[in-house]
């Protein structure tokens, strides 16, 4: 593993709905400030996802559904649509960070039921 991928695994612990907003945020905008790059989306695409359940993609799905922040719930949105910006190197190709169906279904849910409470 590399010292850049322990950097991100290291983030990535921060990523938790009931945690300190104040380490969610950075951690976050660190990931996100990642995806702007080809190198930082491979980075993360290359991750070990040895855990279903704390891999850094299970954390961010986490966020944008249990996390009451509205905040860090757009920034888990934002990290996500940067890093399915490019075809080459996109989630929805990869498969060792494949997103389920059943994610995007449970998005489309919360979208629908946030526009419909409006």
């Amino acid at each position: 593993m590399s010292l850049n991928s322990v950097a991100v695994d290291e983030l990535s612990e921060f990523l938790d709905p009931q945690g300190r907003l104040d380490l969610k945020s950075l951690a976050l905008q660190t990931l996100i400030s990642l995806t702007g790059s080809q190198e930082g989306r491979h980075l993360l695409l290359s991750l070990p996802n040895t855990d279903p359940n704390t891999s850094l993609l299970s954390r961010i799905s986490r966020l944008i559904f249990e996390d009451v922040q509205e905040s860090i719930r757009f920034d888990s949105i934002l990290f996500l649509i940067n890093l399915t910006s490019d075809n080459e190197l996109s989630i929805l190709n990869t498969t060792q960070m494949s997103i389920s169906n059943d994610f995007w279904l449970q998005l489309l849910k919360v979208i629908n039921l946030k526009i419909v409470i409006k």
